[in-house]
């Protein structure tokens, strides 16, 4: 295999190709390339379909290769003092745990907050959020950054979605909590494409109810292992 890896790179209707080391440049490595590579000197990110690259990760781990179009996001001065006042004031958090999920499990996923909220916990949901005139993407921004706890719901969709995959690339950059649920019977695990950001965890199934009677399609047994990682991860969180 060759020791070098070639990237196609558009940065402001500009496309090139750089090259870096193999196998372990990781995505903070690439980044000075490419700054190097268009003289940028700004602040910016590296996005992948949509998906902000997290620098501490490998090419090799993300699956990158030289099919791949990775673009140059700025960020802009006022995004950053933005970010950083609502990080100054994280002792304001309204919620315990945002709720990242798929829609296809919306009805699932409306079950579990109920649930969760007999149990004392505040969830933040986009449904129930989001209001007349409110930005969907500062919204969901807002939700995450001052949620304790993220708790995704994946499903074989929620690697897919552009929308999942923004949120949780946010989760992994502020070092929130990730507690995940399966949704359903997934071929492997972790599923393509969100693999490097949950290779580290380990899910709880929550599909397959053990009890014909129960309204919810998780068991008894798998929301009380929910509730003592919820338990175990809160108190550090605050």
């Amino acid at each position: 295999m060759s020791s070098k890896l070639a990237l196609n790179v558009e940065y402001e209707s500009d496309y090139r190709r750089i090259v870096v080391e193999q196998p372990y440049a990781t995505v903070a490595i690439f980044k000075k390339a490419v700054r190097d590579e268009f003289s940028i000197n700004h602040p910016f990110v590296l996005t992948y379909n949509g998906a902000t690259l997290i620098e501490k990760h490998t090419l090799l781990d993300l699956g990158l290769d030289s099919r791949c179009d990775i673009r140059v996001r700025r960020k802009s001065v006022e995004l950053s003092e933005a970010t950083s006042t609502r990080d100054n004031n994280a002792h304001l958090s309204t919620n315990d745990i945002f709720l990242s999920y798929e829609w296809t499990h919306q009805k699932e996923v409306k079950l579990l907050k109920s649930h969760l909220e007999r149990h004392q916990y505040t969830c933040w949901l986009d449904i129930e959020q989001m209001r007349g005139g409110a930005s969907l993407y500062s919204s969901i921004d807002q939700g995450i950054r001052e949620a304790k706890i993220f708790v995704c719901c994946i499903n074989r969709k929620y690697a897919e979605s552009d929308n999942c995959r923004r949120e949780l690339n946010l989760a992994t950059n502020l070092n929130k909590p990730i507690v995940p649920l399966l949704m359903e019977k997934l071929p492997s695990w972790p599923p393509q494409r969100i693999g490097p950001l949950l290779s580290e965890y380990l899910y709880i199934k929550f599909y397959g109810s053990s009890s014909g009677t129960d309204s919810v399609p998780w068991s008894e047994d798998k929301f009380n292992e929910l509730l003592n990682v919820l338990t175990h991860i809160l108190p550090q969180a605050i």
